[in-house]
């Protein structure tokens, strides 16, 4: 079965910062560019789901 998917990960050090950013303009404007290469929520943000972590290496 194919699928077309986006991944992408990142690695934070404040929630708080991570989450401020969502409200900032740009952001809202590259969401809103984005939705016609990716699935959306009704706020154009990202629809998203958690991975399994398989592995790690340091």
């Amino acid at each position: 079965k194919a699928r077309n998917l986006l991944f992408a990960t990142v690695e934070i050090e404040s929630e708080e910062r991570w989450n401020a950013v969502a409200s900032t303009d740009v952001c809202q404007r590259w969401w809103k560019y984005m939705t016609d290469v990716m699935p959306a929520n009704p706020d154009n943000s990202p629809v998203s789901s958690e991975l399994q972590e398989v592995f790690y290496l340091p």
